[in-house]
């Protein structure tokens, strides 16, 4: 699997196998360590539409993506995202959904240990 199409798979699409494939586990050796960092995520109105955008001051991993969510963020943040990007090189996003209540979203990260996502920060629901 080359790059390009490692970043076309969708978040929902993306499992173990897939985002293993792009480290060899038999070099890596298992390390721990601590260190701070901030993770951001907003949803607004721009020209009548849901703008999305992100920010992570530590290590934006291949997979990171920021979606919004009709309703709460879900338990898995890769279901159920009504749009999404990717934080390779992009940091917002307008969609193509009309501003309005009831839309959440989320700054989603791929755990390698866990092998699934999780969500590093959040909004609340538009009200």
């Amino acid at each position: 699997m080359n790059n390009d199409s490692i970043n076309r798979v969708e978040p929902k699409d993306v499992t173990p196998e897939i985002a293993g494939s792009v480290i060899d586990k038999d070099s890596v050796n298992p390390v721990d360590g601590s260190g701070s960092y901030s993770v951001h995520v907003e949803l607004r109105e721009s020209t009548g539409k849901c703008r999305i955008s992100g920010s992570n001051s530590g290590s934006i991993g291949r997979y990171d993506f920021v979606a919004i969510y009709k309703g709460a963020v879900p338990s898995n943040p890769n279901t159920k995202y009504e749009d999404y990007f990717y934080m390779d090189g992009s940091s917002s996003k307008t969609t193509s959904l009309t501003w309005g209540t009831g839309y959440s979203a989320a700054y989603a990260s791929y755990d390698y240990r866990l092998g699934k996502y999780v969500v590093l920060a959040k909004t609340i629901i538009t009200g």
